[in-house]
């Protein structure tokens, strides 16, 4: 697995504009898991919609919280499989709960076809009812995406403070965003659906470059983008990558709460993190 310091110079290279070249991408090829993964227990919302959670071994005192999001059309018991994301629980004593898109997709913003439901509020709910059930560490509680779950943890990290720090495997920013974001996004440079360079993908869909999310999120983030030899897929590192990068610092963030329908929501909670 690359280490943080390449994590970190990639991102350099994508937030000044550059097109990574080829013979300086890591030759990280994007492996199918092998091993059939539950999504842990599942529990029912009072919306209708429900999410599964996968709790920490006991005594250690809270724990974070890592959610995952899995792609357009894509089931959370699928998603536990190919992102390895509930073994979190045990490798680094961390509850995760897998949520799932309602009727095939989340709403995702900036054009994405969706039925129009409040993800938003789906999102909260579930951090809300998961700390009912786990001794949760409220600055701790992290999202990681993949694909169309990924553009939903963009629109999450731009509109509402839920989250500390995220992690985007083979999404796109489809919104705008004006509050600080913590983010690491992983792309196959093989990848047609959602396409590293921008350009049409899935459905026709006309994807914004990886590499201009840059400069389109504020000077007060901590943006990294690193690339791999893959195409449209969660590679099997990417999994502590992601919790390594949210875990590597402890943000100041409000206790999670229920974001506001509209553009108001965006919190102005200072954050600490690096520049550009």
């Amino acid at each position: 697995m690359p280490s943080r310091r390449d994590v970190l110079a990639t991102g350099a290279w994508a937030a000044a504009g550059v097109m990574v070249p080829a013979h300086a991408i890591p030759r990280l090829a994007a492996s199918a898991a092998v091993a059939v993964i539950p999504p842990g227990v599942r529990y029912a919302l009072p919306s209708g919609r429900a999410y599964y959670l996968t709790r920490p071994p006991p005594g250690g005192g809270s724990c974070p919280l890592m959610v995952g999001l899995p792609g357009t059309y894509q089931t959370a018991t699928s998603f536990a499989s190919a992102s390895q994301l509930p073994t979190l629980a045990a490798s680094r004593r961390c509850a995760v709960a897998l949520v799932g898109p309602y009727a095939g997709r989340w709403n995702a913003g900036g054009g994405w076809p969706s039925s129009g439901q409040d993800d938003l509020a789906y999102l909260a709910d579930v951090i809300s009812d998961a700390a009912t059930r786990a001794a949760l560490t409220p600055d701790q509680v992290y999202v990681a995406g993949f694909s169309g779950g990924g553009m939903m943890v963009w629109r999450a990290m731009a509109e509402t403070d839920l989250f500390a720090a995220a992690g985007v495997v083979s999404g796109a920013l489809l919104v705008p965003c004006g509050r600080p974001v913590d983010v690491l996004h992983i792309h196959g440079t093989a990848d047609t659906t959602v396409p590293l360079y921008g350009g049409a993908g899935f459905e026709g869909f006309y994807f914004p470059p990886a590499y201009a999310e840059g400069w389109r999120v504020p000077r007060a983030s901590v943006w990294s983008l690193m690339p791999h030899t893959g195409g449209h897929a969660w590679p099997a590192w990417a999994t502590h990558a992601v919790y390594d990068f949210c875990a590597r610092d402890r943000l100041a963030t409000a206790p999670p709460r229920r974001p506001s329908s509209g553009p108001s929501g965006r919190s102005s909670s200072p954050r600490r993190g690096g520049g550009s």
